[in-house]
């Protein structure tokens, strides 16, 4: 794919370095990090890092040094990292940018995020016409989101049937799978049990979950016809999760992405989805891709009814993934970016003794928080056993 590189880029007079911060990079925000990292590798004049912010796997020395390197910062993961970007700010030693991934974060850390940032980036325009009644005064951007388009590939037939056969589909069902945090998005998971009851009545049905959150309490709705992908499972794993499945459904009430609609469309698998961040634009791009429906198990399960009805063989479900990779890989969308970096990078002091001195109190601040955390957990390790002891009384 030939680079478009834009003139916000080519200005710059040295290399561009991004520091990316996730919370977890064994799932979503992870995968975005990674995938956005490898994509920029062939991108003249930019850099990109990406390290765990999380406070329980945190290296205080490590994350201060990377981001003393950095230009810009782009905090992936807004809960988790919000207090570190303040001495960063403070000294303009970079630029910063804050992502808002879906309207589950909550308006009161995007407040918060807004005193500690220059930007503020949102994925969908729910969130940002939230943010804008509720932070007037902030920038907000709005960026896309894409996939790593040589992870998620249509698979042939017969891959597929080897794969439905690994995971003990029966002959002529109809697989659907979901993918999510079960406990962050549970607010969906009654539409999910009423859609698969509801489809059950006219065909036989094999649902198919992944992500984190799950136990078998939540699972119980489901029966038996599940199959659990965890988290830390690997992006083929995931391809083939994807492929395997005849439908994604969506059925979040709020979403950023979301993430996993666009890989499956990678995958060449068709959707049924609420209306929620990206998805209407995404299949208005792709036509045959999927359908959009208001949240009721009704109107998704004639959805699914109306698309197994057409003819859907090999040849369509590669022009899909095509298409998704033609349009929503990341090395198109991340150009923009790109571009939002370059112009935050511009006007930021390049003073070395300024990146240093906000090094030092970045990592003061890490140390402390890094600190606190140990304390709090071998203190609940010490006094644990003695709080579950049952308690005698003497007479």
């Amino acid at each position: 794919m030939a680079w478009f590189v834009p003139d916000s880029v080519q200005a710059l007079s040295r290399e561009m370095r991004v520091l990316l911060v996730v919370d977890d990079l064994d799932w979503a925000i992870g995968r975005i990090g990674l995938a956005l990292r490898d994509a920029l590798g062939a991108f003249a004049g930019v850099k990109v890092q990406v390290v765990e912010g999380r406070l329980a796997t945190i290296s205080p020395l490590a994350f201060s040094k990377a981001c003393i390197n950095a230009d810009v910062i782009h905090w992936l993961c807004l809960g988790a990292v919000n207090k570190w970007s303040s001495p960063l700010l403070r000294y303009k030693s970079c630029g910063t940018v804050h992502h808002i991934g879906d309207g589950y974060d909550g308006i009161g850390l995007a407040v918060k995020a807004a005193r500690s940032a220059q930007v503020l980036v949102v994925t969908d325009p729910v969130t940002e016409s939230r943010l804008e009644v509720a932070i007037p005064d902030a920038r907000i951007v709005r960026l896309p989101t894409g996939f790593r388009a040589r992870d998620f590939v249509a698979p042939r037939a017969s891959q597929r049937r080897s794969l439905r056969s690994e995971i003990g589909v029966a002959e002529g069902s109809i697989v659907l799978c979901w993918v999510g945090n079960a406990q962050r998005y549970n607010k969906g998971l009654p539409l999910l049990g009423a859609l698969v009851d509801l489809a059950k009545a006219e065909h036989p049905v094999h649902l198919m979950l992944a992500g984190r959150g799950w136990d078998d309490e939540m699972l119980k709705p489901f029966g038996e016809s599940s199959f659990v992908l965890t988290e830390g499972s690997s992006t083929a794993e995931l391809s083939a999760f994807y492929g395997a499945a005849d439908f994604l459904v969506c059925t979040s009430s709020v979403e950023g992405g979301p993430l996993p609609v666009v890989e499956a469309l990678g995958c060449g698998t068709r959707v049924v989805s609420t209306d929620v961040g990206q998805v209407g634009s995404w299949l208005a791009r792709i036509p045959g891709s999927g359908v959009l429906c208001t949240p009721s198990p009704t109107e998704m399960c004639r959805a699914l009814g109306f698309l197994s009805a057409m003819p859907y063989g090999d040849d369509e479900r590669q022009a899909v993934s095509s298409a998704a990779a033609s349009a929503f890989s990341w090395e198109v969308v991340s150009q923009e970016w790109v571009s939002l970096w370059a112009e935050q990078w511009r006007g930021q002091s390049t003073a070395r003794f300024l990146r240093i001195l906000a090094g030092v109190h970045l990592f003061l601040k890490a140390l402390y928080f890094s600190m606190r955390v140990r304390i709090v957990r071998r203190v609940r390790k010490l006094i644990g056993p003695s709080l579950r002891r049952p308690v005698t009384a003497r007479i």
